[in-house]
């Protein structure tokens, strides 16, 4: 379930939106969340803003949280290694770092493995976050990267 605070916000062109962040109130993990149009300028430091049914979403970069990605926290203290990860601050700057990844694990949270190479049949394996995905070699296609694509 992804849990979300709720924010009035009134745009000049007179439409009420919701401003969410990642605080309070549950949405429903199945919303369809899309890229907000680019006139939609609330995300701050890199965030991603997204929007489903009137309601906005700013997904913040590391080292940031808040409403619109404006608070910039030390790295660390977010603990962000998964995974059994150990994080570690980048000199001079506590609020930037790095997850070293235990065995088997990688990307800048250890979020990633991969998994076993028998499950695509022409493509690589990857698991992300429990759940297996295919990325299909080039003429390849379906989940399992088992249909050959033809012209």
């Amino acid at each position: 379930m992804i849990v979300l605070a709720f924010f009035l916000l009134t745009w000049s062109f007179g439409k009420n939106l919701v401003i969410v962040s990642s605080e309070s109130q549950p949405i429903e993990s199945n919303a369809q969340l899309k890229n907000c149009p680019p006139e939609f300028k609330v995300c701050q430091n890199d965030g991603i803003c997204l929007f489903t049914d009137g309601s906005i979403l700013c997904r913040c970069q590391l080292p940031y949280t808040g409403v619109f990605c404006e608070n910039k926290n030390k790295f660390c203290d977010l603990k962000p290694c998964k995974n059994g990860g150990t994080c570690i601050v980048k000199e001079g700057d506590e609020t930037d770092g790095e997850c070293l990844c235990a065995e088997g694990h990688f990307g800048k949270t250890c979020d990633f493995r991969d998994c076993n190479s028998d499950y695509c049949l022409y493509g690589s394996c990857l698991e992300i976050g429990g759940e297996k995905s295919c990325f299909c070699f080039n003429g390849y296609t379906g989940e399992k990267c088992d249909i050959l694509l033809t012209k």
